[in-house]
């Protein structure tokens, strides 16, 4: 079971397993710090090429996302955070693709 939780990225440490509370909080954070990444305009984009990490990892980490199988109650927290960062950037790019 521990070796499980290990992969799905909870902590173990001295035998114990981190509670549930503290691995959304940390997979929370992390998430959000992604989301508002990949939102950042590059600075550099006519010298080195196309933005290394831009919005479109937003779509593609959406769509796998939503294609896995869901996890209970990390699969929700995931998706609810990293829209609630990046939802006003998509939105504009949501309505280019429907023109």
């Amino acid at each position: 079971m521990k070796q499980k939780l290990k992969i799905l990225g909870y902590r173990v440490e001295d035998g114990g397993v981190e509670v549930q509370d503290s691995f959304l909080k940390r997979w929370s954070g992390m998430i959000r710090l992604y989301a508002a990444i990949i939102q950042l305009r590059w600075p550099y984009v006519s010298k080195q090429g196309p933005d290394p990490h831009g919005m479109n990892h937003s779509w593609r980490w959406l769509a796998q996302m939503l294609n896995m199988a869901p996890l209970a109650d990390v699969t929700a927290t995931l998706l609810f955070d990293f829209l609630e960062v990046i939802k006003s950037s998509l939105t504009p790019l949501q309505r280019l693709s429907l023109d």
